[in-house]
């Protein structure tokens, strides 16, 4: 029991939710790493390029893969008409600002994609107008500048007397630091981790298999977080003092790293979302033009309103089997049926719960028709039911009970729901039965879809019922995170989000009610 309850500790801390790098001592790190490289003599006048490249591969989480001098990468600076490659950086102008973005690789089935990502608003001070002064095509730096950036890593780093009084971060935490943020950080989806993080990394690493994102969405995100991240290190550093650790001159300027903010240009600030662009300087003109957006993730997932029709679908199907309340004993088991299978669908769409585990609920196991828990992967974890399902679950128990009254042998299941045969036999419901109903109504889709449509769907929402990734994952169940009875404590409190995006989730899906509860 010690033993498991280690790992899970261990999830749940690199999970979303869990605790950042302490900022202070990042912001230490960072003084001392400035001092280093700012009065480096191995680049002579052009220092600048050594900060330049340092701070380029601690915010794209590199410098700790740095185990030789071949594996530094050839930063080059292009022109708004070349296309995205690795190490890439540009300076994109709009108006009369221009922004700094740096190749962000996509990793595919197809292979890696690299798209343009802006850099975060606190560093483009500092990059924008050194990018400008790099020339086309030249990489930053040459193979003997390599070998000495490369020993300067590898060198212990002393604290500058000005700093002694001040801790600081180990150099490989401070180098991952980023990569730990990117961890932690319950407002990232978990698609925008693996592109920052690779797939390797992610703590959930099934979430790709059924979630899908634009990848001018995931733009919007990555900036966002990156900002956040940078953010909690220049407060620390105007907090205690530290502003002047971070002055460095650059072409004969006076420069420094926590300087005032520059004026966002429009394409940052468009909600949601963040659009590429590229200059198009064919036919003797130019002129920027957006870079279509790219699908990233399962193609298994499924659009919203194609659930939504499904739904609908359904609906009448089971609303031509009523025929009054003259049916015979058949035709009222076979609306029975319908009805069944009708709440079975209703409960994956609503719940996230897999059809493989648990399709229905045990009596015992829900208590007072408002909480309930099923049986998942071999341990139990609770369940949240909206206002609608559990509405649909009483209109559907007063019908099971006028049907089976009409079997004088029929015996009280354990289960919620299930199907009567013509003898009035019970049957469980099973997830083949699901698949055999849904093929005619919806090719090629199978029911455990509707669960990957469920996480997808909070991925998307927006304020205010947009979910950290942390309560998705409560919601989805995913025990070796440690959501399940016993490992799992919640305040009350804790539970209103989730409601209101479970209520939210029933208006989008426009489902109808049943009116009629039994026959």
């Amino acid at each position: 029991m010690g033993k498991t309850a280690d790992i899970q500790e261990k999830n749940i801390r690199k999970n979303a939710g869990g605790v950042m790098p302490n900022a202070h001592r990042t912001a230490v790190s960072l003084a001392v790493a400035f001092k280093k490289l700012t009065k480096s003599s191995m680049l002579y006048q052009d220092s600048h390029r050594l900060l330049l490249l340092f701070i380029y591969l601690w915010l794209t989480n590199q410098l700790d893969e740095i185990t030789c001098f071949e594996d530094i990468p050839d930063l080059h600076r292009v022109s708004g008409a070349s296309e995205c490659e690795a190490h890439c950086l540009r300076n994109f102008k709009e108006g009369n600002t221009s922004w700094t973005e740096y190749a962000q690789p996509y990793h595919t089935k197809q292979g890696t994609l690299y798209l343009w990502q802006p850099l975060p608003t606190l560093l483009q001070p500092l990059f924008q107008f050194m990018v400008s002064s790099l020339s086309y095509q030249v990489p930053l730096l040459k193979k003997r500048e390599k070998k000495r950036f490369y020993e300067e890593l590898q060198k212990r780093w002393k604290t500058p007397h000005l700093l002694h009084r001040y801790h600081r971060n180990k150099r490989d935490v401070f180098f991952r630091y980023f990569g730990y943020c990117t961890q932690v950080d319950p407002q990232l989806s978990s698609l925008a981790k693996m592109v920052l993080l690779g797939q390797d990394k992610l703590n959930h690493k099934s979430a790709t298999a059924y979630q899908a994102e634009q990848t001018d969405r995931l733009r919007k995100k990555i900036f966002l977080a990156q900002n956040r991240y940078l953010e909690r290190v220049v407060n620390s550093i105007k907090l205690f003092g530290l502003t002047e650790c971070f002055t460095y001159t650059l072409m004969g300027q006076i420069k420094n790293f926590s300087a005032p903010l520059i004026q966002i240009p429009n394409y940052l600030n468009k909600n949601g979302f963040i659009t590429a662009y590229q200059l198009n300087i064919k036919n003797g003109g130019k002129q920027y033009e957006a870079i279509p957006s790219q699908l990233i993730g399962s193609k298994r997932s499924l659009a919203e309103q194609d659930v939504a029709s499904f739904f609908q679908t359904l609906h009448d199907r089971v609303e031509q089997e009523y025929l009054g309340k003259n049916m015979t004993l058949e035709q009222h088991r076979i609306y029975y049926k319908w009805r069944t299978t009708q709440l079975a669908f209703l409960f994956i769409a609503l719940t996230g719960v897999r059809p493989t585990h648990a399709i229905t609920i045990e009596r015992q196991r829900c208590f007072a028709g408002e909480q309930s828990c099923v049986f998942d992967k071999g341990r139990w974890r609770p369940v949240m039911l909206c206002t609608y399902l559990k509405v649909e679950i009483n209109k559907y128990l007063e019908l099971q009970r006028t049907l089976t009254m009409q079997f004088p042998h029929h015996q009280k299941n354990p289960m919620m729901w299930y199907f009567i045969n013509k003898e009035g036999d019970q049957e469980c419901l099973t997830a083949r039965n699901l698949r055999l109903t849904m093929q005619p109504l919806w090719p090629g889709v199978v029911p455990y879809q509707l669960r990957h449509f469920f996480a997808q769907c909070a991925l998307t929402s927006l304020p205010p019922h947009l979910l950290p990734t942390q309560q998705i994952d409560r919601l989805m169940g995913h025990s070796n995170l440690g959501e399940h009875l016993g490992s799992d404590e919640q305040f009350p409190l804790s539970f209103v989000p989730l409601q209101k995006y479970l209520e939210h989730l029933v208006e989008r899906l426009g489902l109808h009610k049943q009116q009629r509860q039994g026959v």
